[in-house]
């Protein structure tokens, strides 16, 4: 069943997948950093196969070897068949440092907003999930909630993808892809074994990166090996009123952001 995406039975209550609205030509990846497409790259597959043009953003620079990681992702991306023009590395041009997504929130939504008006009716938006991994990827989620409570979105199917959480744990431990039952009940995509193998072994495609992904590589591989199979959640935009689970969040431990910073760059404006 590789290629479709498929309910599970915990939804039977949630219309998960809206019916793509007439025009919607094109799916949205919206992303933290460079490297963070290794989580969804067979989304972004599945969504080149049905037709769509994929535009992928990065709302952060990628740190001081943003350079090398940018051509890492766009190699990454262009062997699936992702065209460069579509690729957008908007933390670099805007000057939203790697870590700092917070600080910037309501501009990245400004901007994210324009491109949107600029791409058209987009079917799916897909966002890292609010799990309290990285700060990065939270803000991103937050990012998304805003233009769905401002209407933007109002006829597009916005997905969240886990990528690791400390929820339950301690120190340095993580969970990777894992959703939190927090974030609501589950929409599975299947992974055929080849499928899975190739998505799986793009985790050595980062060498920049080799500190972070010498421990996600490993961890990635229940997910993609075992379980074969990526578990997306809906956007919910009255997560960001709470945290996104019991406990200390990973980023404050891993990288003394505190909770509360997060949430008050992703909280409702009124």
């Amino acid at each position: 069943m590789s290629g479709a995406l498929v309910k599970t039975s915990d939804e039977s209550s949630v219309t998960w997948l809206q019916a793509t609205p007439p025009g919607a030509f094109c799916a949205l990846f919206v992303l933290a950093h460079p490297d963070d497409e290794a989580f969804c790259l067979p989304l972004i597959t599945a969504e080149l196969r049905g037709g769509r043009t994929v535009h992928v953003v990065y709302l952060t620079d990628g740190g001081p070897r943003a350079a090398i990681r940018e051509a890492e992702s766009l190699r990454v991306l262009g062997r699936i068949g992702v065209s460069p023009e579509r690729v957008r590395f908007a933390g670099r041009e805007q000057g939203w440092p790697d870590g700092g997504l917070f600080r910037h929130v309501d501009a990245a939504k400004a901007w994210l907003a324009r491109e949107l008006t600029a791409m058209g009716p987009c079917a799916r938006i897909y966002v890292t999930a609010y799990e309290g991994g990285h700060h990065d990827h939270d803000c991103s989620y937050g990012i998304v909630c805003a233009l769905l409570r401002d209407g933007l979105l109002a006829e597009t199917t916005c997905l969240q993808f886990p990528l690791y959480t400390g929820r339950g744990l301690s120190g340095a431990l993580f969970r990777c892809m894992s959703p939190i039952p927090e974030n609501g009940a589950h929409l599975v995509y299947p992974l055929g074994a080849r499928e899975a193998l190739s998505a799986w072994s793009t985790t050595t495609a980062y060498p920049s990166q080799w500190k972070t992904w010498i421990a996600l590589g490993p961890a990635s591989a229940w997910a993609f090996l075992a379980r074969r199979s990526i578990v997306l959640q809906h956007v919910d935009p009255a997560r960001v009123t709470q945290a996104p689970h019991q406990g200390v969040p990973y980023y404050e431990r891993r990288f003394k952001i505190p909770l509360q910073t997060v949430l008050e760059a992703v909280k409702p404006r009124s």
